[in-house]
């Protein structure tokens, strides 16, 4: 099993510069001769835990075509993660982010 693991991609709403960051490492990772089995995302998803950068996160997330799961971590609003991927326990998939 190949797997893949991102951390502290820091999407905010005031730093464009980290979404780029964050769309140049998914081209990278897409463009491996060797997909993925799964990409885990950990720890600092967001900046400030804001509706808007979640969005950005699952727009971005999207873009793979296998399970991504999903840990928040401490610059991550625990309320607004549960409510963009569900209840600690879950499946948390890239496409489940609201």
């Amino acid at each position: 099993m190949l797997v893949v693991q991102l951390s502290d991609t820091h999407l905010s709403d005031t730093r464009p510069e980290a979404e780029a960051r964050l769309a140049a490492t998914i081209d990278h990772v897409r463009a491996l001769p060797t997909q993925p089995d799964v990409v885990i995302v950990t720890g600092d998803i967001t900046d400030h835990g804001t509706p808007r950068e979640y969005r950005c996160a699952k727009a971005q997330l999207d873009r793979f075509t296998m399970p991504v799961y999903l840990i928040a971590g401490n610059h991550d609003d625990r309320s607004a993660f549960r409510a963009a991927v569900g209840p600690p326990g879950e499946h948390a998939v890239a496409r489940s982010l609201q």
